[in-house]
């Protein structure tokens, strides 16, 4: 194996040990696990950067990251992108800030959506 291609993949053991680390472990073995928007998160927040290096545009953003992953694994995930990402979308910009009111009332103080 040369060296390059070592290196790189030295790279890719070294993130996907982060995302072991920091996203599936905590989901997997943590309270996270019980609310699943943040479960969600983590996970989009995972394909994205996976995207990230499979795209060829260094400067794609998180949307056309996320699409070249779904793209790549290919199956109902290519099938089904466009919803998914659809989702993530709502998740980030509407849905969060949802639950923060809604936890914030006196009934709903413990649960989350």
């Amino acid at each position: 194996m040369s060296d390059k291609i070592s290196e790189d993949q030295n790279k890719i053991d070294g993130y996907l040990g982060i995302i072991q680390e920091r996203i599936l472990a905590p989901i997997q073995k943590t309270e996270v696990r019980n609310y699943c928007t943040a479960t969600l998160l983590l996970l989009f927040a995972a394909i994205d950067g996976l995207g990230g290096l499979l795209h060829p545009d260094n400067t794609a953003g998180s949307n056309a990251r996320i699409r070249e992953f779904l793209g790549y694994m290919g199956g109902d995930y290519k099938v089904y992108k466009k919803e998914l990402l659809n989702l993530r979308n709502f998740l980030v910009h509407s849905a969060i800030n949802v639950e923060s009111l809604l936890s914030q009332t006196e009934i709903s103080r413990d649960q989350h959506l």
